[in-house]
């Protein structure tokens, strides 16, 4: 049977306004109005050609949804596979010139520079929004308009080597006093860049402060205005401060993701903040390789609650699509419970339809899933670039002992990133 996409959608939403407008008027004398005539409004039809960019790895999910959209509504979907780090640069090189893809896959911290450059378009998703997480709509949106459709979400989190400890305490202090009896190499890892830091994977214990990169409507949307100043921004730089070289000396610029995964891996470590994708999923990954783990929040650092980063990947039509009714039925119809949770047991990551979520079953992947409840989405903004390079210097600074006093050097970067917006 032929799923409802919303290409009726607008149709159908101006009959419901119009029937909302129609109370009553106040007068107690009834008035006979004719019924409307029933009318059927036939849906456009579908036809052409859709192409879509798709990485590496989501290529084999796709391949199966594309042919069922096919066999349903007559529409060819031509995937072409693209390293996932190439397909932004490429679509904003070349999406607008002839050739360019209908539909492309990508991260929702990709939308403000795709709509600031005019290269996605507006998506109409009618009742299959209804189903899409919240978080993962305004992750996508752009003044108020949806310009993307959610369907995976991931998020880091504690992992602990069940081989060396069974139980983790409830605060981070706590965790890593832990190590006085374990005496282990590390008491944690947590990778960071020599030059770029790591603010993605610092994040939880950032917010566990109290702050954020931007503050948030009511809606979950960002505002451009900075969420790490003031006394709990200095806190957190203070609290680094200490647990770096010159401190603690735990966490450092050394501390790569090539050092930090086999570290947990060789068992120097009970612990490592990271991602599914070290976790689970594939060859060498720590429960391939026969690790006991297990999926934990991050503990607070500073007293407040702890929240990671939710990475958001969906799909974007573009501006110039020539078949742009289709593409936009498209996305819709990956929006559906049927072709998420599709998607979820082809790929393994957790969808955004809470119809489809409801139904993870693999313990790791529900881990991560309750590591994220109290996860925001990555900002979109297109400055997104200069704010994550600040920022990554500026901690790192802070980590490795360059920075003589870290609430000033924290205090310029505040300031530094406020200019950007």
């Amino acid at each position: 049977m032929r799923r409802s996409i919303p290409i009726v959608a607008a149709a159908l939403g101006l009959g419901l306004a119009l029937t909302a407008c129609s109370g009553d008027t106040g007068s107690n004398t009834p008035t006979t109005t004719p019924a409307p005539q029933a009318t059927t409004t036939e849906a456009p039809k579908l036809s052409g050609e859709l192409s879509m960019w798709v990485d590496e790895e989501r290529i084999k999910d796709l391949k199966g949804v594309a042919a069922d959209f096919e066999a349903e509504y007559g529409v060819k979907v031509n995937l072409t596979q693209k390293a996932f780090g190439d397909i932004k640069t490429d679509f904003v090189a070349q999406g607008a010139q002839e050739g360019g893809p209908d539909v492309v896959v990508g991260a929702n911290d990709w939308t403000g520079e795709l709509v600031a450059n005019g290269l996605v378009a507006p998506i109409q998703l009618g009742a299959a929004a209804a189903e899409l997480s919240d978080g993962g709509k305004a992750a996508f949106s752009d003044d108020g308009a949806l310009y993307g459709v959610p369907y995976a979400v991931e998020n880091i989190a504690l992992i602990r080597n069940n081989a060396i400890v069974k139980e983790t305490p409830d605060t981070f202090e706590a965790l890593l006093k832990q190590n006085d009896e374990l005496k282990k190499e590390f008491p944690i890892v947590v990778q960071q860049d020599p030059k770029n830091g790591d603010s993605y994977h610092l994040y939880p214990l950032m917010t566990s402060f109290g702050i954020s990169f931007f503050k948030q409507a009511a809606d979950g949307t960002y505002v451009k205005e900075v969420g790490f100043g003031g006394e709990q921004g200095t806190k957190f730089a203070e609290w680094l401060a200490a647990q770096g070289k010159n401190g603690a000396g735990w966490l450092s610029g050394d501390i790569t993701g090539d050092v930090a995964t086999p570290a947990f891996r060789d068992g120097k470590t009970p612990y490592i903040i990271t991602g599914p994708w070290n976790v689970v999923g594939d060859k060498g990954r720590f429960v391939e390789s026969g690790m006991d783990v297990s999926v934990l929040p991050v503990p607070s650092a500073g007293g407040d609650v702890s929240r990671p980063f939710a990475g958001f990947q969906g799909f974007f039509v573009n501006a110039t699509s020539k078949n742009a009714l289709a593409a936009n039925a498209f996305v819709s119809y990956l929006a559906t419970s049927d072709v998420q949770t599709k998607l979820y047991k082809e790929g393994g990551r957790i969808p955004v339809n809470t119809v489809s979520a409801a139904v993870v079953d693999d313990p790791i992947l529900k881990g991560f899933a309750a590591a994220g409840v109290n996860a925001v989405p990555q900002p979109g903004f297109k400055e997104m670039d200069a704010v994550w390079g600040q920022m990554g210097s500026t901690q790192i600074q802070i980590i490795d002992g360059k920075a003589k006093d870290p609430a000033k050097t924290w205090a310029d970067m505040v300031d530094t990133i406020s200019g950007l917006l």
